[in-house]
């Protein structure tokens, strides 16, 4: 999830060409960016891992409808769903999210 919040990208294999700093159009690794790739996964990561985010989002999914884990039928669902909304609170600044069945993105 940290690489999906930090970097828009959802493959496991870009997770490992992140890490070693490799540039996507050259193909070059330079330490530099091998650098400013760790970095921003940390904040990322304490972005995804943050258990004020956690609860907040599971309120909102509460608020949806979904009150157990046997209504979400796909998991992976949730886990993107919890993507959008770190992308949504974090870079795009939204100051709050609606909640109700009609207003939230997995409902």
């Amino acid at each position: 999830m940290a690489v999906a919040v930090g970097f828009r990208r959802a493959r496991l294999r870009y997770a490992y060409m992140i890490m070693r700093g490799k540039n996507f159009e050259t193909g070059v690794v330079p330490k530099k960016e091998m650098d400013a790739n760790f970095t921003k996964f940390k904040n990322a990561l304490d972005e995804v891992t943050n258990l004020n985010n956690w609860y907040m989002f599971m309120g909102l999914f509460a608020d949806a409808g979904y009150v157990n884990g046997s209504i979400a039928e796909f998991t992976n669902a949730v886990v993107f769903c919890y993507v959008l909304y770190l992308i949504g609170k974090y870079d795009l600044r939204f100051s709050r999210f609606l909640s109700g069945r009609s207003d939230f993105c997995c409902s």
